[in-house]
């Protein structure tokens, strides 16, 4: 059996757990996921505080964080 991999948004995020950040991109392409770890919260709620596989902290937009599942069952 071929796992099903999902994407999903999370309810609430964990200090210091890794979650994919979403990039978008404007030639309409599928986007792209990519690590980040996240520090915490913004003042303003919609914007959260991650860091990059480099190291570098982000503000970005919390609608663009996401986890995944791994499930063992397959689609027929």
């Amino acid at each position: 059996m071929k796992p099903i991999f999902a994407i999903i948004r999370p309810a609430m995020l964990d200090d210091g757990r890794k979650y994919l950040l979403r990039v978008h991109y404007n030639n309409g392409r599928d986007p792209d996921y990519i690590p980040v770890k996240f520090v915490g919260y913004d003042s303003c709620p919609a914007w959260v505080i991650v860091r990059d596989g480099d190291g570098n902290l982000l503000r970005i937009p919390r609608d663009d964080v996401y986890t995944y599942e791994i499930s063992d069952y397959t689609l027929c």
